[in-house]
């Protein structure tokens, strides 16, 4: 019984879905790109190179500050690039751990918002939060690494804020803060920031201005 338990816990079931998804999309050994983004994953020196100074010696030159955030993204995936290790196996990786934190965030994210649910209801809100109409036509098909990471990591995200609020527990605002250094590449639009910081503000109100006076009613 504990084995079957544990082969229907549902991190588990993320993480072999994850697995398998990016088993079957990189099997040939071959690195994608779309025709926004490139081929990223091929050079990863020249992609830093690009993307670690807000002036870009591309044609005649042009500012691409937007681009800045990226640099730790890129400086880490060189990094292992430099040391061997194939351009399809980094982009694999990335696309693990976006696919991961996308199915487990948005269950964590669904359970604390909506606590008096059904499990099964929290696994089947992760798996169409990951291939709804709008992440498959705007997320995954335009290919763009910013996108996909600013998706996958906003429930996280609001999850770690939301938790920070209602514990008033500053373990929850630094950890959020790390990981928005460490996936600062998600960040590198300014529609992503506006978004984020929109979603957290009116948070912040909802639960000060809404919940906290139903408290003293």
């Amino acid at each position: 019984m504990k084995k079957i338990g544990f082969l229907l816990n549902p991190y588990f079931i993320f993480f072999i879905v994850s697995l398998l998804l990016v088993v079957v999309w990189f099997r040939g050994g071959s690195t994608l790109g779309g025709g926004e983004v490139g081929v990223p994953f091929y050079d990863l020196n020249r992609m830093l190179e690009m993307s670690q100074m807000s002036w870009s010696d591309r044609g005649l030159g042009m500012s691409t500050g937007f681009s800045v955030g990226g640099a730790p993204y890129y400086k880490f995936f060189s990094m292992l690039q430099n040391i061997g290790l194939p351009g399809y196996i980094l982009q694999a990786s990335f696309f693990f751990v976006c696919i991961f934190m996308s199915l487990f965030s948005v269950y964590l994210l669904v359970k604390e918002v909506l606590p008096k649910i059904s499990r099964p209801a929290y696994v089947f809100a992760s798996f169409y939060y990951l291939v709804n109409q709008y992440s498959l036509v705007n997320i995954w098909n335009r290919f763009l690494p910013n996108q996909i990471m600013f998706y996958s990591f906003l429930p996280l995200g609001l999850w770690l804020f939301i938790r920070g609020i209602k514990t008033k527990k500053y373990f929850y605002v630094v950890l959020n803060a790390i990981l928005s250094a460490i996936f600062s590449v998600a960040f590198i639009g300014p529609s992503q920031t506006v978004i984020f910081w929109g979603l957290l503000s009116f948070l912040t109100l909802y639960y000060y201005y809404v919940i906290e006076r139903k408290k003293h009613v």
